[in-house]
């Protein structure tokens, strides 16, 4: 007995030592993560600055040479033909196009779920859930609200601060983000800068004819022309 009390008596001074030794060694890193914890909002990088530029849809009176009409679940588009080798509906929600260069186009029906806030999480997220009304009231407020606007009365529960925060997670990869805003359409875009993305532009699509459903339009490749051609013709 007294022998198994002498051998977990000094496992536990190794553990302690280990322990202290870490504290006393703590790295840069570790103080940053120590004082994050306790202040989630400190916003050191570029991207929760990001601020979209809005920009007016101007909607095509007629269809461009060589373009072609596609339906998207409840909303008709164009694309430029040489992007439209094969129309490939994956589910009723999910829609491919190819083209013959393996450029692909994914479309997908999305249900509003309020960014994951369902009537038990908003209970554990009740500051983050309550700082939006829609998935679309949470994309407008994450490509339009920067730090600077936290100090503001109209922004000042943790809500918003909350919603600031995301940017740091969904922008990071991120090099330019824009807002286009039409008749019955608003669109939020964001452009990849990674080489190692497989994704290299994205639209969150919000029809209102197919409210409260949305659109993601994710493309492995960036052509303007066809980004501009699709919002000018969405309808």
């Amino acid at each position: 007995m007294m022998k198994t009390y002498k051998i977990i008596c000094c496992g536990m001074f190794v553990v302690l030592c280990i322990v202290l030794g870490a504290g006393h060694s703590m790295g840069e890193d570790e103080k940053a993560f120590e004082a994050y914890r306790f202040n989630p909002f400190q916003f050191p990088y570029p991207e929760y600055s990001y601020k979209a530029d809005i920009v007016a849809i101007s909607h095509l009176n007629q269809a461009p040479k060589d373009t072609t009409s596609i339906d998207c679940f409840g909303i008709s588009a164009l694309f430029p033909k040489k992007y439209v080798d094969q129309v490939d509906k994956k589910s009723p929600s999910r829609l491919v196009i190819r083209s013959k260069n393996n450029q692909a186009i994914m479309i997908n029906r999305e249900k509003d779920q309020r960014m994951g806030c369902s009537d038990e999480s908003e209970k554990n997220n009740k500051d983050f859930c309550s700082a939006f009304t829609s998935t679309e009231d949470f994309y407008n407020k994450l490509f339009t609200l920067t730090p600077d606007d936290l100090a503001k009365d109209t922004y000042a529960s943790t809500g918003f601060a909350w919603i600031v925060h995301r940017k740091g997670i969904m922008f990071q990869r991120v090099s330019d983000v824009k807002i286009y805003k039409g008749k019955g359409l608003t669109i939020y875009r964001t452009d990849l800068k990674d080489p190692d993305m497989s994704i290299k532009t994205e639209l969150i699509v919000f029809p209102e004819s197919i409210k409260p459903d949305f659109l993601i339009l994710s493309m492995n490749f960036k052509d303007n022309d066809l980004i501009e051609t699709f919002i000018s013709s969405a309808k």
